[in-house]
């Protein structure tokens, strides 16, 4: 594996692309950090705490966001959103493949 930088070690690294691909919403990333990972040798279980960390990391601003909303106006924003149908939905009423 070519080091992203030399003052990390390897496993380092991967664990920090893989909670950085989590937070990113990189699919594709995520896919390929996993299957260098496994090839590294690292186990699931780090991985999996990578991950969290990431998705922690990416959830912060939203859940500050509605805080904020909140105490602004009284309401949740995400309460009411969910209630929405999908904004991306075909003329035909039929459920776009990205909200499915």
């Amino acid at each position: 594996m070519d080091l992203f930088v030399k003052d990390l070690p390897p496993e380092t690294q991967i664990l920090i692309a893989v909670g950085a691909a989590v937070a990113a919403g990189c699919q594709v990333c995520l896919k390929k950090l996993t299957a260098l990972a496994r090839d590294e040798g690292l186990n699931n279980a780090r991985m999996r705490a990578a991950a969290t960390i990431g998705q922690f990391v990416k959830e912060q601003p939203s859940q500050q966001m509605r805080d904020l909303a909140r105490e602004l106006l009284g309401a949740d924003p995400a309460k009411g959103a969910s209630e929405l149908d999908c904004p991306c939905e075909t003329s035909r009423g039929e459920e776009a493949e990205c909200c499915g």
